[in-house]
């Protein structure tokens, strides 16, 4: 997940170093949007509140508050200024002697100010938690009758957030310590309920109501209203009233009307979740009572012994089974705290205790999560004998659920599968979610005895790797490691150091072949390192970066250089996954030799290069030269041939990684750049890499071409594997003709995938191929490719798609030519092939995939090599002019936009090179003058980066005109301006103009108007007479493009809008110096345009 992963931007770094400016925006917005006035008045606020404000405003606003839902604590320091001021500006509104505006009658895009505030308020709420913004809500009770009246009278007209607010302001007060009697100034009652034993006060009465009234609302009013009508009922003014007692009368009685009927899980949540916080917030002496009849009334309605089946409202409804849990928790924890009013209850213990463990492996990991609480909240109620059954009974359903996987495999997993599946691939992740959960929880509140701590420990370590792949490759288990880092978190913070150096390493001596641990803190510090490096989940790895550093700070001393440790493998540095393999895995890794084994174990886990993600495979190649570098090529080469035995004969996914990581571990080895390639390749060979390298690579075509769903991976790893032959294979045991073909036959396969891979992939394997064979072998390999692009004998170029990975690899040779151990000399009519096979390519019958790649391989090597021969350099610049004018188009779209790009690039680095003759650039300039005007945006990007020493008569443009090409966008009337400037100045104004016409004459609407402007805005500003030249040119290019219908259309467009848009003295102009009135443009031609 990248918003977890993080690997692009470190958003949370960003967010913390720009989050005051942020804040200070934001309050800035606060008062613009809130008060008319600036000056603030004695109580420290504004006094002129508006009345209505823009709808678009007060979202802007609360997107700014949305910013900070990853990181809410950036809000702490600034939160009472914020929510004091929006509430100071609502009870301006109650407190008014003006009606309450629940509507605007303005228009739509205007909205009441309460209504803003309300919406900003639960912004807020929802970034930061209700329980933190109340804390700063206003406590006079003089708001009790007016909020209450406001929310009584105007149901129907205010919006859920108005709602929400007022509800949640109202449980706020109902925490006041006066009695509501003294309270209560209505002398109405309103009673839409069935009254209590006692009559209650006025303002009680109507809190109850709402209450009532909204907690079976489908919003999240009804939250707040449950937190109304629990205070409300435990107020002790109300118990005397025996408003608790009616409450769970009522509540029970719908909860068994809404589970008896369908299609309720929702009030049954509601109902639930009440109940759930009645219980929990209730002292002993005022919920005690209710304990048994509230047991009572669920064992019949939901744990009906009869009915195995749950309720349909609680099996729909994932919230209905979490507050379910959370009653029973609170249940258990009443039976359990010695309350009078109940006696000794094991049965009805017992049956809540089964109901939460089978809880702890619920489909939603919400219920999980209550469900694993709540077990820990009751075992700290328990004597010791039963915690330590409760902890058996959590182990024996660990130990069932793996035991019960392999019965069902009947065979044992091999080394492979148990490298990448962990023996754990047939288990039920919802319920190691669940249980390792549950020994989290239990190790935070220090629930587990000493004597279980190695079994538990065992299991959280287990959990820690837990993984599963489904058939596609896609891995799930993310949950549990998050889980068991929350466990070795609560272990390293809960538990002494004399306490865990008493447990026994001897049941963790297998965990690890690399190194032998001394102690639990190593084999913990090393399992979170592996977690903190290489996991997928950007959570998990701050998760264990977390763990870490509560091991290192709770326990000093027993991590090796943990200090250095934990200033390297921080919250932040770990957020990117990239940056986590490729430089936070090797800055710990040089500090000590056990973070160097816990790097090693990540690399040729099932997070390094059997890594589901191809990426993540490629980033751990590179580590893998680092290990080159620090253990040697005997280690690594033992370590990868090993893993080839495991990987061969599987899928591409599994042998990719460890072929990768031998072609980088070779191509990083200190040796190809120090000691040469004598010691480097016998250092090599001690290894027993040429075994590799030659016949027994043990892949075949048929591995590339349909030996797998990927077969690009296959294709990339044999050409990686191939371009570091030439670094260890003399040359005397690569002359065998088996091998050479071996290899060539290899390259072939893979070129059928040249659109997929980087072509620097197939450049150093050809390179590696040719580098290694005599010259004579080389002439005929390179023929051989070329005859597969062009007949010599017709002179045509054959249709095949490969054709443009031939273009490729011929185009090595040719830049090869150069430099040893290439350098030889050409027969002629290789020489003479390579031309025409490139003025043949470029041609207007080559494939544009095809040409595409000639421009980009094949032309510079050509062109220089062509130069050095004394060949005719005019055709070569003509067909670079030609592919800077395919505008081909076919079912695609505009195919020809990429050739045009890719001789854009041509033509800027051969005019750094300063290439060309002086009328060979002049009408190249003038084609990239128009490519600077033309509609598709990454075309115009490419021809401004084509920087212009000199204009196409030779001086040099201004530097206020080259100050605007550099800096301002190519989407902007500035940039359009000076291109027209200093284009019609020179002798691209045709040029220019046919490129404008594609923009302004019938590109987007926005570039449309861009294009317009910007020419309109430059004939009234230039000279009369280069506005008269420019006109001409329009009309000259729209009269001999008739043909062109696209072309001649938007010409016409464009001429039409000027002399709408032109004084009449300019139109005369144009009559005087071109008789625009005798143009062909008579019907017929239009009626051909149009």
């Amino acid at each position: 997940m990248v918003g977890a992963d993080g690997d692009d931007d470190n958003v949370d770094l960003k967010l913390h170093r720009e989050s005051k400016q942020i804040i200070a925006s934001i309050r800035q917005a606060i008062r613009l949007l809130i008060f008319k006035d600036e000056a603030p008045a004695s109580d420290g606020f504004p006094t002129q509140v508006r009345r209505n404000v823009r709808v678009d405003r007060t979202n802007l606003l609360a997107r700014q508050f949305d910013v900070f839902q990853e990181s809410p604590q950036l809000l702490d320091p600034y939160l009472e200024y914020i929510v004091s001021h929006l509430l100071h500006a609502f009870g301006g509104v109650i407190r008014s002697s003006l009606p309450y505006p629940a509507t605007s009658h303005i228009d739509a895009h205007v909205q009441p100010i309460p209504r803003a505030i309300c919406q900003l308020v639960y912004t807020l709420c929802k970034v930061r938690g209700a329980k933190v913004i109340t804390r700063f809500f206003d406590n006079d009770t003089r708001y009790l009758e007016r909020l209450s009246g406001i929310l009584d009278t105007g149901k129907g007209s205010l919006s859920w957030e108005e709602r929400y607010i007022i509800l949640l302001w109202l449980s706020h007060l109902a925490l006041t310590p006066f009695d509501l009697k003294s309270l209560s100034t209505s002398d109405t009652n309103v009673r839409v309920f069935e009254p209590t034993v006692f009559p209650l006060p006025n303002i009680a009465e109507r809190l109850l109501s709402l209450a009532h009234h909204y907690i079976a609302s489908a919003g999240n009013e009804r939250e707040a209203a449950k937190i109304l009508l629990v205070r409300l009922s435990l107020r002790p003014d109300m118990q005397q009233l025996y408003l608790h007692r009616h409450c769970i009368d009522w509540a029970l009685l719908r909860l068994t009307a809404m589970i008896e009927s369908a299609n309720k899980g929702m009030e049954a949540y509601s109902l639930l979740s009440f109940l759930a916080a009645f219980f929990k917030r209730g002292d002993t002496v005022s919920v005690g009572q209710f304990v048994l009849p509230v047991l009572e009334s669920l064992q019949k309605s939901i744990h009906n012994p009869e009915s195995s089946v749950i309720p349909s409202p609680l099996q729909a409804s994932p919230m209905a089974r979490k507050a379910l849990v959370k009653i029973e928790s609170a249940l258990a924890v009443q039976l359990l705290s010695g309350s009078p009013f109940v006696d000794e209850q094991t049965e009805e213990l017992n049956h809540l205790m089964d109901h939460l463990l089978l809880c702890l492996q619920d489909k939603d990991s919400s219920v999980r999560l209550a469900a694993s609480k709540a077990l820990s909240l009751v075992a700290q109620k328990l004597d010791i004998n039963m915690r330590t059954q409760l902890l058996e009974e959590i182990i024996a359903r660990y130990h069932e659920s793996a035991d019960s996987t392999v019965s069902e495999s009947r065979t044992t997993p091999s080394k492979s599968d148990a490298i990448l599946n962990g023996c754990l691939a047939s288990v039920d992740a919802l319920q190691w979610h669940g249980l390792t959960l549950t020994l989290a929880h239990l190790l935070y509140r220090h629930c587990v005895p000493q004597e279980k701590l190695v079994a538990v420990v065992s299991i959280v370590l287990r959990a820690l790797d837990f993984e599963q792949r489904s058939a596609t490759g896609k891995s799930t288990g993310a949950n549990v490691r998050d889980a068991a880092c929350f466990g070795t978190w609560s272990l390293a913070r809960k538990y002494t150091t004399r306490e865990l150096l008493s447990i026994p390493i001897s049941q963790f001596a297998s965990r690890s072949k690399s190194f032998k641990s001394t102690s639990i803190f190593e084999i913990l510090a090393t399992d979170l390192l592996i977690r903190a490096f290489f996991d997928p989940d950007g959570n998990i790895r701050r998760a264990a970066s977390a763990g870490l550093q509560e091991l290192v700070g709770r326990h000093p001393d027993k991590v090796p250089k943990g200090i250095e440790l934990i200033q390297i493998v921080n919250y932040s540095s770990v957020g990117s996954r990239r940056q986590a393999i490729s430089q936070v895995a090797v800055a710990a890794a040089a500090l000590s030799w056990l973070f160097q084994s816990a790097e090693c174990e990540g690399i040729f886990g099932r997070w390094g290069i059997y890594s589901p993600e191809v990426e993540t495979r490629r980033i751990i190649a590179t580590n893998i030269g680092g290990l080159v570098r620090r253990r040697g090529p005997l280690f690594i080469s033992t370590l990868l041939q090993e893993h080839f035995e495991l990987s061969q004969k599987r899928s591409v996914d599994e042998w990719h990684g460890p072929y990768l990581g031998l072609a980088t571990a070779v191509k990083k080895d200190k040796a190809i750049a120090t000691s040469g390639q004598a010691i480097l390749s016998k250092k090599w060979t001690e290894a027993k890499l040429p075994y590799l390298l030659t016949e027994n690579l043990g892949l075949s075509e048929t591995d590339i071409l349909a030996g797998s769903k990927n077969p690009e991976l296959a294709a990339e790893a044999v050409c990686r594997m191939i371009a570091v032959s030439s670094s260890i294979l003399d040359n005397e045991s690569f002359q065998k003709w088996e091998d050479v073909s071996y290899h060539i036959r290899l390259l072939h396969a893979s070129l059928r995938y040249y659109k997929k891979l980087p072509a620097h992939v197939f450049e150093q394997a050809a390179y590696s191929i040719l580098s290694m064979i005599d010259h004579g072998m080389r002439c005929d390999i390179v023929k051989t490719w070329l005859t597969n692009i062009y007949d010599g004998h017709n002179g045509r170029l054959k249709s095949g798609e490969m054709n443009a990975g031939w273009i490729l690899v011929v185009g090595i040779l040719i830049r090869a030519s150069v430099h040893e151990p290439l350098a030889s000399c050409m027969p002629m009519d290789l020489r003479h092939l390579y031309h025409n096979v490139l003025m043949k390519l470029l041609s207007e019958e080559s494939y544009h995939d095809s040409k595409e790649t000639a421009l980009k391989h094949l032309y510079m090597p050509v062109y220089f090599e062509c130069f050095r021969w004394n060949f005719n350099m005019g055709p070569l610049a003509q067909s670079l002019s030609d592919c800077l004018e395919d505008y081909t188009i076919d079912s695609r779209g505009d195919v020809g936009s990429h050739v045009r790009i890719a001789a854009l690039e041509v033509f800027e680095e051969l005019q750094a090179l300063h290439a060309f003759t002086t009328d060979i650039k002049d009408m190249l300039l003038g084609q990239v003058s128009g490519l600077r005007l033309e509609k598709l945006d990454r075309v115009r990007a490419q021809a401004k980066c084509c920087r212009c020493q000199n204009l196409p008569n030779g001086s040099p443009p201004a530097a206020r005109d080259t100050a605007i090409l550099d800096s301002a966008s190519i989407s902007s009337v500035p940039y359009f301006m000076t291109v027209i400037k200093l284009a019609n100045q020179h002798k691209s104004r045709s040029s220019m103009l046919r490129g404008l016409i594609t923009s302004a004459g019938y590109g987007n609407d926005a570039l449309v108007a861009i294009g317009r402007t910007a020419l309109i805005g430059y004939l009234r500003s230039c000279p009369r007479e280069e506005a008269i030249q420019l006109g001409c040119s329009l009309i000259l290019i729209v009269q001999r493009e008739i043909p062109d219908r696209r072309l001649a259309r938007g010409g016409l467009e464009l001429l039409a809008f000027i002399l709408d848009s032109c004084t009449d003295w300019f139109i005369r102009s144009w009559q005087n110096a071109y008789a625009i009135t005798s143009m062909p443009l008579r019907p017929k031609y239009l009626m051909e345009i149009c």
